[in-house]
């Protein structure tokens, strides 16, 4: 049977929300390539003319920056083609994260975080998810004892990271329930990481009275700002917010959003077009 290759150019942002509707399109695997700007070229592969047609519905509310064309090419074994290009990643100083079946070039010093890479968004291949383990890293002391709030978790690897920094206990939180299979297969491989617990559900799920020193966030613009509200709740006086997911061009807008809601920013991180923020949270008038 012929495997359908959708492609078009995206911008990076909106590739990443594809992606994740595409996931329920059983799609089969795909290519990317920077373009000029901030564009993504991709290529994604749907093994039937039903998901190709709900991947192209999809596309309907998302600027395209090339023509949107569909072929038909060689069937094939896209999962081990897909395994075949997973390289292993350090996200910050001295912590590798790949599969279990990937082993990275190790240092003495180095920790290896095992995560499965499937349709789950936080392998440590995407900006975003390098500035917010960057940003833990930085705040690391501040971690050492004390107890994390991981909103919109994916695979656990934010929640893994604080772990090792010796957080005495993590949850992770992340709405979309195709993660729970990939959540449990990386707590059993991260396990002597630390104490983490990973939830299927939003941040209601965790009861306001539990009071977190510091919260990691690693999510678009117009998903995290309605959540900022309840971060605020959940996150003790002088504690930390640290904001991925988040474009250069959106830095002031996000740093307006926190101040409503008593989160002064401390300091900042950038790569390519991407920002992160760490917030100090404030009961008081900032």
């Amino acid at each position: 049977m012929p495997t359908y290759c959708l492609s078009t150019t995206l911008t990076a942002s909106d590739k990443d929300l594809i992606l994740g509707a595409w996931a329920e399109c059983e799609m089969l695997g795909m290519e990317e390539d920077d373009v000029e700007g901030a564009l993504v070229a991709i290529k994604a592969f749907f093994p039937d003319e039903q998901s190709l047609g709900v991947a192209e519905y999809v596309l309907m509310s998302y600027p395209l920056f090339s023509p949107l064309t569909v072929t038909t090419v060689e069937d094939k074994n896209w999962n081990e083609k897909w395994r075949e290009t997973i390289e292993p990643v350090m996200v910050a100083q001295g912590l590798w994260v790949s599969p279990s079946w990937r082993e990275p070039p190790l240092k003495e010093i180095d920790i290896w975080i095992k995560i499965e890479p499937k349709m789950t968004f936080g392998t440590g291949h995407h900006e975003t998810t390098r500035l917010a383990a960057q940003s833990l890293f930085a705040r690391r002391e501040a971690l050492e004892n004390g107890l994390v709030l991981d909103v919109g978790c994916g695979t656990g690897l934010l929640a893994f990271i604080a772990a090792h920094f010796g957080a005495r206990g993590v949850i992770g939180v992340e709405i979309d329930e195709l993660t729970w299979d990939n959540m449990g297969e990386n707590l059993r491989d991260n396990a002597a990481l630390g104490p983490v617990a990973l939830i299927v559900g939003d941040i209601q799920a965790v009861v306001e009275r539990s009071i977190f020193d510091v919260t990691v966030m690693n999510m678009l613009l117009r998903e995290s700002v309605p959540v900022l509200p309840a971060i605020s709740k959940r996150v003790k006086n002088g504690g930390g917010l640290i904001w991925s997911g988040l474009l250069a061009t959106e830095r002031d807008e996000a740093v307006a959003a926190a101040r409503k809601h008593h989160f002064s920013l401390m300091s900042e991180l950038t790569e390519g077009e991407w920002w992160a923020g760490s917030f100090c949270h404030s009961t008081k008038d900032i």
